[in-house]
């Protein structure tokens, strides 16, 4: 955890968590441990099929780069690897961190790698990766783990105070919370909840994903949730269902139905749907979700395609964006089974958004596959089409904004993305986040407003 107090305009609570070690993967046959450790360690980057994303990150699948040395194959793996590398005849500069784990772990996925998508290789042995490890810059898993440990706190800006709060197992992708109390719920990937006391500096496991996600519709990804004013708890899930044709995305977004010791409990489907998995290396899934002043809860759904373009591949639909993807949903809180009413489109990826004092809706969105920056943009309502002619400006603090287009298709109270910006305290917190990014990577940023006299002022939260 890292704790940061600001000056008295306002007040910031920092909260970065990370994963120490990951879960051990236990499964009777090697080929199902070494796919689910795949799942759990490379699969955001090399995608589900191992292709990899084109000039970004190298294809597994039938990589005469993997295949063609098998002791380089396992000193990548525990090492890491840094400058360029030719995969398949295309150039890669890019850098690729030690994977944390142990030799059985990395014999077992690096013989999962070597025998999936249409690669023919023989199995890696634990006592091969141990003896491959002894060349790298990490001669055992042990000092591997020392390295991988926490980096020192970065230096706080000027007027704030950062401390560590609380060090978790596993890779948090969002937290909620009250903004009133030091009790904060984190969710992982896999859909585990955890209770974080940033006062006590303690946590417990509060909710296992395994006990109320169905794993029949494919490996989830969580990468949501909310806590309302009701004390119930909004988790988003994502299941890649490869049993369907085409591959599916299976999406349900959880509300908790009981209180146990005053927190959350028994979360239950309250929205399912689906649409088909996204063509391109990254599907942007279903993902933030955010109560906004009007009493309505807004939900980012990412786009499943790189800019539009139709998809080659005969496993996934090669239809561009659906009705559900590259939108912000608006749903009822009060309805028991909400309809998704889609309030704007043209947003490639809105991984986080929140309302500024204002009432202005600022979202963050991920920049094309081919140009990485992120971007920060203000969803306003589009009053007419020329309203919608302003230039594009660069942000301060190297976020990018831009002018993205809605698609015109008849919709009641069409959006619009603006250029426009509103340096703050929220910009503050922005520049510090993205200055060290480096050595924390913040999945999720939580603003609440507080009382303040015509001031942005303020308490942000965020998981790293």
């Amino acid at each position: 955890m890292k704790l940061v107090s600001p000056p008295a305009r306002g007040r910031f609570v920092l909260l970065c968590i990370g994963a120490l070690l990951p879960w051990s993967v236990r499964a009777a046959d090697p080929h199902d441990r070494g796919q689910a450790l795949f799942q759990q360690h490379c699969l955001l980057c090399h995608q589900a099929g191992g292709q990899g994303a084109p000039g970004v990150f190298p294809p597994l699948a039938k990589s005469d780069f993997l295949m063609v040395d098998k002791k380089r194959s396992i000193r990548v793996l525990c090492e890491g690897l840094n400058g360029k590398i030719t995969v398949n005849g295309r150039e890669y500069n890019g850098q690729m961190p030690p994977s944390t784990l142990n030799d059985a772990e990395a014999a077992d996925v690096l013989t999962y790698i070597r025998n999936a998508w249409g690669n023919s290789g023989e199995p890696v042995t634990a006592d091969e990766v141990r003896e491959e490890r002894r060349k790298t810059r990490f001669k055992t898993y042990e000092e591997l783990v020392r390295a991988s440990a926490f980096a020192p706190l970065p230096i706080a800006p000027a007027g704030f105070t950062l401390r560590d709060v609380a060090h978790l197992p596993e890779n948090p992708t969002r937290l909620a919370g009250d903004g009133k109390s030091d009790v904060l719920y984190v969710l992982a990937v896999n859909g585990n909840v955890w209770r974080v006391d940033t006062k006590a500096g303690s946590f417990r496991l509060l909710l296992r994903g395994e006990r109320y996600i169905d794993p029949s519709l494919g490996r989830p990804t969580c990468t949501g949730m909310m806590l309302d004013g009701q004390n119930r708890l909004y988790i988003v899930v994502n299941q890649r269902n490869e049993k369907a044709a085409p591959v599916t995305d299976e999406v349900t977004i959880f509300r908790t139905t009981d209180v146990s010791d005053g927190d959350p409990f028994d979360p239950q489907p309250w929205l399912r749907a689906s649409y088909p998995w996204g063509i391109g290396p990254f599907n942007h899934c279903v993902n933030h979700l955010a109560l906004g002043p009007d009493g309505f809860i807004y939900v980012n759904s990412g786009s499943r395609t790189d800019g539009g373009e139709p998809g080659k591949d005969p496993k996934y639909s090669p239809e561009g964006e659906t009705p559900l993807t590259a939108c912000l949903w608006r749903l009822d809180p009060k309805a028991a089974k909400p309809e998704i009413k889609v309030i704007a489109r043209g947003l490639r990826n809105a991984f986080g958004f929140c309302w500024d004092n204002e009432g202005r809706l600022l979202a963050t969105e991920n920049g094309p596959d081919a140009d990485m920056p992120e971007e920060l943009n203000v969803l306003e309502k589009a009053a007419t089409t020329a309203s919608r002619s302003s230039s594009p400006t660069r942000m301060r603090s190297r976020i990018r904004t831009r002018l993205t287009r809605r698609r015109g298709n008849g919709s009641p109270g069409p959006w619009r993305t603006s250029a426009r910006t509103a340096v703050s305290t929220a910009s503050r917190f922005t520049r510090f986040i993205r200055t060290h990014r480096r050595r924390a990577s913040c999945f999720s940023v939580m603003i609440f407003p507080t009382a303040g006299a015509g001031r942005f002022s303020s308490r942000a939260l965020a998981t790293c």
